[in-house]
């Protein structure tokens, strides 16, 4: 006896036997990202985010020690993961709440303007189709301390 299988299961099936699968990680695990640039000079990132966990409020921040980081990720509701203060600082930005799924958060290449830095970020907006439902999305990357002052752009339209 022959079976048809309908063309768009046939379709669907070899759409997905050709996708790459990413593995999913642990948003508590240091990742290590690219170099910036050789004008900022920054040996490795360390970056974490999520889609749940912050304020429906939208905020950025520095954190520049250990209590400021514990409170920070109590406020996310996950537990700290460990940074050297005496090498890094951290920003931290919540994007608030929004109705769909799909936004993060994109840090820009840092501005340096003699020995003080100023840190760019965005919220992407989504891009084809979403989930409706309500999140909360937060990005939090550590930087090298810099002699001088950091400062945080957001150059976002939302």
């Amino acid at each position: 006896m022959t079976r048809v299988v309908p063309i768009y299961l046939v379709c669907a099936m070899l759409a997905l036997s050709s996708c790459s699968t990413v593995p999913l990680t642990n948003n508590h695990t240091q990742t290590p990202l690219d170099v910036l640039t050789p004008s900022y000079t920054v040996d490795k990132l360390l970056e974490w985010e999520g889609q749940y966990g912050s304020k429906a409020i939208a905020e950025h921040k520095i954190i520049n020690d250990e209590i400021g980081w514990m409170q920070l990720w109590q406020s996310l509701g996950k537990d700290p993961p460990p940074l050297d203060f005496n090498k890094y600082y951290a920003v931290a930005v919540m994007a608030g709440m929004r109705r769909t799924g799909g936004y993060t958060i994109e840090f820009l290449e840092p501005i340096v303007q003699g020995v003080d830095v100023t840190v760019r970020y965005f919220v992407k907006t989504p891009s084809g189709y979403t989930m409706s439902v309500i999140t909360y999305p937060w990005k939090v990357r550590a930087f090298l301390r810099v002699s001088g002052k950091a400062f945080i752009e957001n150059i976002s339209n939302t």
